[in-house]
């Protein structure tokens, strides 16, 4: 006696478990795909809108800046220009720019849109000069002099004026070298 056992559907089940599989891929697939679409679009609607758009271009600059200040130098420092991409305007570099310049103690540059950018700037109340031979700080010089500011920081003199004339010299022996806004201790 011979028996024979026969198992029927073996084959359709192997099929079945590899359509499942090709059909979980291609859901990945699926998945993938519109996720990468749907960043490139996004990034394409964020060009658009703010980068490309005409609507968001540098029209108009206002300017809260210190009587002795001009208004075209302290625009020639910040370096922007009308028409510039708003986006594109890098506001930490213009204060770093517009700080570093002679009799200036504080510097605000907030953006407004669609177009428009402010700058505010305060000037510094000088009520000493640094002096220090070895390196070269003299007072009462606009090209090496250096004042100390009511908040104790160091502002490069721009210009002597008869108001810095009468003010009082700090002579130090040694002094790192200095930069605008640097915080002197003469403790």
């Amino acid at each position: 006696e011979y028996r024979m056992e026969v198992r029927t559907g073996v084959r359709r089940k192997r099929k079945l478990r590899r359509s499942r599989w090709g059909l979980r891929i291609l859901r990945f697939a699926a998945v993938l795909v519109s996720v990468a679409s749907l960043s490139l679009f996004g990034r394409w609607a964020w060009q658009r809108s703010f980068y490309d758009n005409p609507d968001f271009r540098l029209m108009r600059v206002e300017l809260a800046i210190p009587d002795g200040f001009s208004g075209a130098r302290v625009l020639e420092a910040a370096g922007i220009e009308q028409g510039m991409k708003m986006i594109g305007i890098d506001l930490e570099a213009i204060r770093d720019r517009l700080a570093s310049m002679p009799m200036v103690s504080r510097v605000e540059v907030p953006r407004e849109f669609p177009d428009k950018i402010v700058i505010m700037m305060e000037e510094a109340r000088p009520v000493a000069w640094l002096s220090c031979p070895g390196k070269g700080i003299d007072p009462y010089s606009a090209e090496n002099g250096w004042l100390i500011s009511e908040q104790g920081t160091l502002v490069k003199c721009g210009a002597v004026t008869p108001r810095f004339a009468t003010l009082p010299v700090i002579k130090v022996e040694d002094v790192y070298v200095p930069e605008s806004g640097m915080v002197v201790d003469l403790a």
